[in-house]
């Protein structure tokens, strides 16, 4: 088994998040890019999520050498993105319609 840096790894579990996080950006393009964007100060909301993310991920970095425990470790990282974002409501309209979830993209 390769043995990875903390550096590479915390790269790749970044390209990584940039990667899957970006379908569910687009939903939220507005709001992300700055389009009539009317609130760019932080809220305790907007920073929880991101600090929920690295606490996981840099809690558990540390002696990783199995990869069913990184995927355990980014799979939970995931989760809490997937929660912040609360991806489980808008995709709803999106269940059993691929066809809709395709023009949505």
């Amino acid at each position: 088994m390769k043995n990875i840096s903390r550096k590479d790894f915390i790269r790749k579990a970044c390209a990584t998040g940039a990667c899957l996080c970006g379908a569910g950006c687009m939903g939220f393009a507005n709001d992300i890019f700055g389009v009539e964007r009317q609130d760019t100060a932080a809220t305790p909301d907007k920073e929880a999520m991101p600090r929920q993310w690295l606490s996981v991920l840099l809690g558990n970095i540390d002696g990783i050498e199995d990869e069913e425990e990184k995927r355990k470790l980014l799979k939970g990282c995931a989760k809490a993105h997937y929660d912040h974002l609360k991806l489980t409501e808008l995709l709803a309209p999106y269940r059993n319609n691929p066809d809709a979830f395709v023009q949505y993209l």
